[in-house]
């Protein structure tokens, strides 16, 4: 190292999510909650927090990774990529709604067969498993998801101008108490 000391430095590598916020300007922000908005009012969810969905997910690898790293000294912003040792690769995919109701999580295993040891009986109760190749949300298993775990927990969400059929308060009681009017 002391050879090439003028050229090199031997640093603490940093997160890529650290470098990825540098790319979060206002204009990038001021855009996105104008993009929201223009959702929220197309589709009438302004007061329906239960209606509104946040899915995420988060892999877990078995590599701790590298705690330095040897990069030129003209290096700002030195990153690091993980790929992992190749044993293992979880990725959890979990789901909110803005009221904070939580779906139960989604996990997905590198590799072609889901075995039993991956799936505890005494986990969080509704977890779903599943395997992808390299244990990343691939669009078979998001599908999987969608349609399995995420559009059965919604069923039950009210649609707009349905309160008088769906709502028996609504229907029965209120409709009285309009009539005394």
């Amino acid at each position: 190292m002391n050879r090439w000391k003028d050229d090199l430095k031997l640093v603490k590598d940093v997160k890529l999510e650290k470098v990825r916020s540098t790319a979060c300007t206002k204009e990038v922000v001021v855009k996105w909650f104008a993009h929201l908005k223009d959702v929220l009012t197309t589709h009438n969810l302004f007061n329906r927090p239960d209606a509104i969905w946040n899915v995420d997910e988060s892999g877990f690898t078995d590599d701790p990774g590298r705690k330095q790293v040897v990069v030129t000294r003209s290096n700002k912003h030195p990153t690091s990529s993980h790929s992992g040792s190749g044993k293992s690769h979880t990725t959890v995919l979990i789901c909110a709604s803005a009221i904070g109701e939580c779906l139960p999580p989604y996990l997905i295993h590198r590799g072609v067969r889901l075995y039993d040891i991956w799936c505890p009986k005494t986990g969080f109760p509704g977890t779903r498993y599943n395997v992808s190749p390299t244990g990343w949300v691939e669009e078979p298993i998001f599908f999987d998801w969608f349609s399995r775990q995420f559009l059965p927990a919604i069923k039950s969400i009210k649609r707009p101008h349905t309160t008088t059929i769906l709502q028996p308060l609504d229907l029965v009681t209120l409709t009285k108490v309009k009539t005394m009017e």
